[in-house]
């Protein structure tokens, strides 16, 4: 016999966005206030995550909030209300901002080393080193000092 194939959504009604849920895909923006924006995310159980700022959602009625999608280094995306997206924002601004410091700083040094010596191949392992110090220095993990040296790139 012949088969019949009936689409689910020819036999149920669209149902409205209930409260709770994410919004649809089309009502978010690709442009707006910080989309491209680069953050760095600390999320238990995973560490410092880095991600991109995708689409921006405008504040709707009954104050639902704007919100930000971003997507992670692995793909994997999340929706950030704005103090959310400013903490990501600040913590990625700082964390760069010191490994470049730090790097410079044991560039600095490993420079005047190399000069001491015959050979400079011991120079980007001392500067790698140095920079390792200046991080641990302010009490970050190693994941974090990973995290921040991979933002400085």
């Amino acid at each position: 016999g012949g088969s019949v194939r009936i689409n689910l959504s020819e036999l149920t009604p669209a149902v409205p966005e209930a409260a709770g849920h994410s919004p649809v895909e089309s009502d978010w923006l690709s442009d707006g206030p910080r989309v491209g924006a680069r953050v760095l995310r600390r999320l238990k159980g995973h560490g410092y995550v880095h991600a991109v700022v995708r689409l921006y959602l405008p504040a709707g009625a009954d104050d639902e909030p704007a919100l930000w999608r971003i997507r992670h280094a692995d793909g994997d995306e999340e929706d950030l209300e704005e103090y959310e997206l400013l903490e990501a924002l600040q913590r990625f601004a700082g964390r760069a901002g010191r490994a470049r410091a730090a790097a410079e700083a044991a560039g600095g040094h490993a420079r005047v080393a190399g000069q001491a010596e015959t050979s400079s191949s011991g120079g980007p392992v001392r500067a790698a080193a140095a920079a390792g110090v200046a991080e641990d220095a302010e009490g970050e993990t190693a994941e974090e000092a990973e995290a921040a040296a991979g933002s400085a790139c």
